[in-house]
């Protein structure tokens, strides 16, 4: 999902959430404030009102996290690939 879909699902979730989770109010702000502070979403006070916003751009160390060690894997598996068939060559021959 893109962040300009996500953003438009959410705008203005904070109003619906009540109808739309079956949590309390003050677990959903519990768990806006957790995204808050892990940057993943912005707050803009409007009158009475917040309005929460994602900001998608911490989730891009995550990917190169997930790319990086998805590479060391991929190089690992590939080396037991040859030692294993390496070895059964050996057996064979």
């Amino acid at each position: 999902m893109n962040a300009i879909r996500f953003t438009n699902q959410i705008r203005g979730w904070n109003s619906r959430a009540k109808q739309a989770v079956p949590i309390t109010r003050q677990g959903i702000l519990k768990h806006l404030d957790i995204l808050e502070n892990a940057g993943l979403v912005s707050v803009q006070q409007q009158g009475r009102e917040k309005r929460y916003t994602f900001t998608p751009e911490p989730l891009s160390d995550l990917e190169q996290w997930v790319h990086d060690l998805s590479a060391q894997w991929d190089a690992r598996l590939l080396r037991l690939k040859a030692l294993v068939e390496s070895n059964k060559e050996s057996r064979e021959g």
